[in-house]
């Protein structure tokens, strides 16, 4: 099945056991959003604001960050910059 919600306000929706493999969101506002137990393996993410996001208990195997603002970005507490510094 496929949809399209083009200019769609689905503000302070609940969205529960739904599968959206493939979906492709742009120019999309998730401000305060909240992801639990999600899938988003394989994902694409670029020119995104994910400005003061909080990850926690996250499986962040295989990450790769290129060409990112990272001012300000902590793992457990302890900013990045700090830490590609001592490399």
């Amino acid at each position: 099945m496929s949809m399209n919600l083009q200019y769609t306000d689905i503000s302070d929706s609940k969205l529960q056991v739904v599968r959206a493999d493939g979906l492709v969101l742009e120019e999309v506002s998730m401000a305060k959003a909240s992801l639990k137990r999600v899938n988003l393996s394989g994902a694409q993410i670029s020119n995104a604001t994910l400005a003061g996001a909080k990850l926690a208990s996250c499986d962040l195997s295989d990450v790769e960050i290129t060409d990112c603002e990272l001012a300000g970005f902590k793992i457990n507490g302890v900013l990045v910059t700090e830490l590609l510094k001592r490399m």
